[in-house]
């Protein structure tokens, strides 16, 4: 569960959030634990606000381009079954039944997915989705899923 985006705020609400010892807590040994550390000028509620623990991400199987991303859902579609499958992870849980949230190339939100067309993998089965936006927060997916891919 996040850490509120306002209000109160506290070093003891982050350690748990972040399942960091209470006994040892420091504003420099949680900066570590944000999806991208901060070791300095650390500020509780600017950089906790919003927070949760990476380890909250739930994996899925997906196939990108060999040159990053595909341009369409439709070469998406096409090109997929050329590529292996690799594990990317989302804010939500199950992305392939149109809910992205957002998404990560790594189990932390340090690494969000370029912009462009992806391919989700269920079973034998492949759904194109894009990803419309490259945020500091995150890559946000759209449409998550559209028509399963023929073939």
């Amino acid at each position: 569960m996040a850490l509120p985006t306002s209000g109160p705020i506290s070093m003891s609400m982050v350690a748990t959030e972040f399942l960091v010892n209470q006994s040892n807590i420091s504003l420099n040994n949680l900066g570590a634990q944000l999806a991208n550390p901060q070791t300095q000028n650390i500020e509780l509620a600017n950089d906790f606000y919003g927070q949760s623990d990476p380890a909250a991400l739930t994996s899925f199987s997906y196939r990108a381009a060999a040159e990053g991303v595909w341009e369409s859902a439709e070469a998406a579609c096409v090109g997929s079954p050329e590529v292996e499958n690799s594990i990317g992870y989302s804010t939500a849980n199950g992305i392939y039944q149109g809910n992205a949230g957002f998404v990560y190339t790594a189990n932390n939100t340090a690494n969000p997915f370029p912009a462009g067309w992806y391919v989700i993998v269920v079973g034998k089965e492949r759904y194109p989705f894009n990803v419309s936006s490259n945020t500091s927060n995150g890559a946000g997916a759209n449409g998550a899923a559209g028509e399963q891919c023929e073939g």
